[in-house]
């Protein structure tokens, strides 16, 4: 996403992720007030502004360049689209929510929590009003957030030359954090790298 944005503008500076996430914010609480309204009502949605405000480590991560603040803003928006299929079974929702599942999952790959989150309210929804539609939804959402990946590792292998490998397992990670070293257990010590 980055990326994109960067050949856009014509520039590399961290001022351009900057701005990405200041606009992103306020995106983030709208959505967030329209998702709480379209489940709870209007009372609820305007309590939630106040407290999303005090969200401290979604102040926090403002600044930071890893994505984190777009993939959130981004989950928000699929959400109200996942919401707003189920109360009105509009399929510019679903071409919607498919493209924000895809470019969330792009931004930051921790998404598929949140999109896991929103697959098993589609399948209590289609269980409840026995309807395949929710059902083909939520394969079209998965379908077009795995193609994303996919492509962009098509992408970058293409344009490195070299295949994309799977790199280190995440269990390395544990493995690293429970052992011992200089400065205590749980610190950076470079074993992924050794196995």
């Amino acid at each position: 996403l980055y990326e994109i944005l960067f050949r856009l503008t014509g520039s590399t500076s961290q001022q351009m992720i900057g701005y990405v996430n200041a606009s992103m914010a306020p995106l983030t609480l709208f959505f967030g007030y329209l998702c709480v309204k379209e489940i709870f009502g209007t009372k609820a949605a305007v309590r939630f502004l106040p407290l999303m405000m005090l969200c401290l480590p979604y102040i926090i991560y403002s600044p930071y360049v890893y994505g984190d603040i777009p993939s959130i803003s981004l989950s928000f928006v699929l959400l109200w689209t996942i919401l707003k299929f189920c109360s009105t079974a509009k399929y510019r929702y679903a071409v919607l929510a498919c493209s924000v599942a895809a470019l969330a999952l792009i931004c930051r790959k921790n998404i598929w929590i949140f999109l896991l989150g929103g697959l098993i309210g589609l399948a209590y929804q289609a269980w409840q009003k026995w309807n395949l539609k929710h059902v083909l939804f939520a394969v079209c959402i998965v379908l077009c957030a795995s193609l994303s990946m996919t492509g962009i590792k098509q992408f970058n292998s293409m344009r490195s030359g070299y295949p994309v490998s799977e790199g280190m397992p995440a269990v390395l990670w544990l493995a690293m954090g429970i052992q011992y070293s200089d400065y205590g257990a749980g610190y950076y010590n470079n074993y992924s790298k050794y196995i």
